[in-house]
């Protein structure tokens, strides 16, 4: 998502009554992490993805 529609989603959902936003990326992804921050993210920790075999 470019960062202009990204700031245009996340300023509607605050004009719409969200109190928080969720955003994810790839640590490697240095463009992404500076367009959340340029933003108002703040990095809050990591997280994995685990598939169970079968489901």
């Amino acid at each position: 998502m470019s960062e202009p529609l990204g700031a245009a989603v996340l300023l509607a959902a605050r004009d719409g009554g969200a109190a928080r936003a969720i955003l994810f990326t790839g640590a490697e992804n240095r463009a992404a992490i500076a367009a959340c921050a340029s933003l108002g993210f703040t990095p809050v920790g990591d997280y994995g993805l685990f598939l169970l075999a079968g489901a």
